[in-house]
Parts: structure tokens; sequence; C-alpha cells
């Protein structure tokens, strides 16, 4: 495949990402996601890879064409057609997945404010209440008192998952 095939013949030219990035005028990152499968270069940067390498397209690709061949350049785009696509559905699945979880954990943290909306503005037993006590003297109760801990790191934790959730659903929102 087209990322061991770079990888390889990067190594094999003794090039770190760093220089093989240089000489194609990208960033290193951009060398990194290639290698990675994250993305693949487009068909001139395909070329200029080539001609750097000095091998084939074919050869990056994976596939020996025979030269002769006339219509090696539309079996070639065929082929980055199919790296592309493949590319294009593995993204698409991350994508998916991410806000599945990110919506997952919305859930949650809106499940756990309304339960503690609930307990601290419990009306007669419609929510339990977390710490009563009946306060009083020798005529009988005069007062019942009501106190409810607030923990500020769990609060802390609620928020970023709250903060967090809301940023991969806007991050993983599919383009239209």
């Amino acid at each position: 495949m087209l990322k061991d095939n770079l990888k390889a013949l990067r190594k094999s030219k003794g090039l770190t990402q760093e220089e093989f990035a240089s000489r194609l005028h990208v960033v290193r990152q951009t060398v990194s996601k290639w290698e990675s499968g994250q993305s693949a270069p487009d068909a001139e940067t395909l070329l200029r890879i080539g001609e750097i390498m000095e091998v084939p397209v074919s050869d990056l690709l994976g596939e020996t064409l025979p030269s002769a061949e006339p219509d090696a350049a539309a079996v070639l785009a065929e082929k980055l057609s199919v790296v592309t696509e493949q590319l294009s559905r593995e993204a698409e699945r991350k994508r998916r997945f991410r806000r599945a979880v990110s919506v997952a954990a919305l859930v949650l943290v809106l499940a756990f404010a309304l339960w503690a909306a609930l307990t601290l503005f419990s009306l007669h037993g419609l929510a339990p209440v977390p710490e009563s006590q009946i306060i009083g003297g020798a005529d009988g109760p005069t007062s019942v008192f009501v106190s409810v801990r607030v923990y500020p790191a769990e609060l802390a934790i609620l928020a970023l998952v709250l903060v967090l959730a809301v940023a991969g659903i806007a991050t993983s929102k599919k383009d239209p």
C-alpha cells in the first residue's frame, strides 16, 4: 500500500521525514500523515515523490505497470482513487465514532445535571434529599435543616466533560 511504500522508500534513501518534507515543500506532519495512512498525496505530489525517489508512481502505489501500456495514467489515476476512497471511508468511520462518544457523554452530563437539579430543588419527596435533620426543642420539631454537599472536583470534571462533549460534537459534524 502507498503508506508502506512511501516509508520504505524514504528510509531506503536515508531521508528523515523532515528532509523528505523539505524536498517536497510540505511540512513534516504531512509526510507523517501519508506514512500513517491518515491522508494521501494528490496526483501532482505523487509525481514529485516519484521524481525525488527515482521510482515510477506505479511502484509507489504498489502496482508495476508495463511502460508501453498506453493508458497507464488512467490505471494510476484509478489506483489513486481507490486509495483515496479507502482513506475517506476510514476517516468517516472515525468521525462517526467520535460523534457517538460525544453525544453519549453529553447525554450523561445532562442526565447528571437533571438529577442534581432535582436533588437540590426537591419538592416534598419528588427527589431524594441528600441529608436532612429535624431541629427542635422539647415541644416538638420547629424546623427541618437540609444540607447539600457540593464537591468542586466533581463539578470541575462535569464541566470538563460537558465542554469536551460539545467540542466533540462540533468537530465531528459532517461537512455539507
